[in-house]
């Protein structure tokens, strides 16, 4: 079901649709992932400092611990 949803958003973003599926917020938030994803992913790209990790962790960890009560 997850992957029917990130198939959608990736669809969604792409096409520009002025009425999108999703918030802005939440584009938003989907291109900045998908821009930190690709960067890891490039070969040559320097790996994320230990810093540069533990401030993705914290931000990701503090949006479940929001929309964890929402899955309840």
């Amino acid at each position: 079901m997850i992957a029917d949803v990130i198939g959608k958003a990736v669809v969604m973003l792409s096409s520009h649709s002025p009425h999108s599926f999703f918030r802005r917020d939440v584009q938003a938030y989907i291109r900045a992932c998908e821009y930190l994803i690709s960067i890891a992913s490039i070969q040559d790209s320097p790996p994320f400092t230990e810093e540069e990790r533990q401030v993705i962790e914290y931000y990701a960890e503090e949006l479940a611990k929001v929309l964890r009560p929402l899955t309840k």
